[in-house]
């Protein structure tokens, strides 16, 4: 499944298209304190957010509070196309998630 951010509005599309992206999991330390300030509040609902520093642009989403435990959303890929970006993801058991390591 993928999730497009654009202008964050987000559309699901069954496969992957356009040139891929270089990108990396950020640990919540590292997070631009605007984008956590912005973030601050919105964890009990869906939430999209893309907020940009310098050369480096951040993509967040919430899921908001979640009935069950024990799932991770595992980030696949990335990719642009056109005036998109679309972030590939999957749902996993904690059991069987292999840990993405922020950096």
């Amino acid at each position: 499944m993928l999730i497009f951010l654009g202008g964050c509005q987000v559309m699901e599309k069954e496969e992957a298209g356009g040139e891929m992206l270089e990108y990396s999991i950020v640990d919540e330390k590292k997070v631009p304190a605007e984008m956590t300030e912005r973030i601050a509040g919105m964890e009990e609902t869906p939430f999209q957010i893309m907020y940009v520093q310098g050369d480096r642009l951040y993509v967040g989403q919430g899921y908001g509070r979640q009935e069950m435990e024990g799932y991770a959303i595992r980030v696949d890929g990335c990719t642009e196309e056109k005036d998109v970006i679309c972030v590939q993801r999957s749902e996993e058991h904690t059991s069987e998630l292999q840990s993405q390591q922020p950096i």
